[in-house]
């Protein structure tokens, strides 16, 4: 359960007075703690041979504290820190597994938004004091029945595309298949690696330029990128700083730099083949949802 998920509970089953910054840092404390929890518990089985922890960097420590929000992978690199200092017996067994961005994220997408909003982003980047005047984005509609199939929704007409991030559109991100490709990694990690391996589970590197060309082949749709700040795309989408700060580290720092000493798949003994390109990827997404 990720910081995000933790959150939503909180939030849920938490007092009325429970703030977002409450929640977020109640949210980090619990999951450093299940982390640890897990990490003492595995340290007694004496007969375990091989640890494998789902860990992320710290982009607090990579930025110099400029990006210090990102709850989930700061509290994973806590966990880790653990292990490599308070459980030595338990750290020579573990190896690493580092989640790249998940295929289907949101954000490497084009979302439909009403025309003229690439001109009102312009305005509001040049003079970002107005960024105070926009109105909270509505709460997103409740889900539809279960039994509502995804290619009977229809997508309003009109609108233009925009690729809205606090980053250059010449960043390149890791990419992968969670529900595809995690499973090969771990096995790979737990039968034909040696303890100590940190691995990238990425799938392929994407740049956003590139993302957006295969999308727009995909769909037959045209768009467009627009480089914006944290706190405007905050305030537009109404989502957490924790995880637009996120997107705004990568644009300028690497994705795994605080990590030393890391591979990718590629580099293992008995390589798992992932014979689909993203573009293949795509096809396979229902596409009502990439044009939503």
């Amino acid at each position: 359960m990720s910081t995000q998920d933790v959150r939503k509970t909180v939030l849920i089953t938490g007092s009325s007075g429970t703030s977002d910054d409450d929640a977020s840092r109640l949210a980090y404390n619990n999951e450093i703690t299940w982390g640890v929890n897990a990490a003492t518990a595995a340290s007694q089985i004496p007969e375990l041979q091989k640890f494998i922890y789902s860990a992320f960097g710290s982009m607090k420590v990579a930025s110099g504290g400029k990006y210090a929000r990102c709850y989930h992978f700061e509290a994973k690199a806590v966990v880790v820190a653990h292990i490599t200092d308070k459980l030595p017996q338990l750290a020579a067994k573990t190896s690493y597994i580092y989640a790249s961005a998940y295929a289907d994220n949101p954000l490497l997408f084009p979302h439909r938004v009403p025309y003229g909003t690439s001109w009102v982003l312009w305005i509001l980047m040049k003079l970002p004091f107005l960024v105070h005047f926009l109105p909270r984005p509505s709460p997103p509609p409740p889900a539809p029945p279960s039994s509502t199939k995804t290619s009977d929704k229809k997508v309003p007409a009109g609108g233009e595309y925009l690729m809205v991030l606090p980053g250059k559109i010449s960043t390149k991100l890791p990419v992968f298949i969670p529900d595809v490709s995690t499973g090969g990694y771990i096995r790979c990690l737990v039968e034909d690696e040696p303890a100590g391996t940190k691995l990238l589970a990425v799938d392929w590197w994407i740049g956003l330029d590139e993302g957006m060309q295969m999308w727009g082949k995909v769909t037959g749709r045209k768009s467009q990128f627009a480089e914006v700040t944290v706190q405007l795309l905050c305030q537009m989408t109404g989502r957490r700083e924790e995880v637009v700060e996120g997107a705004a580290f990568l644009a300028g720092f690497p994705y795994m730099c605080e990590v030393k000493d890391w591979i990718e798949p590629s580099r293992l003994k008995n390589p798992t083949s992932n014979a689909v390109s993203y573009e293949e990827y795509l096809r396979t997404r229902d596409l009502q949802e990439l044009v939503a």
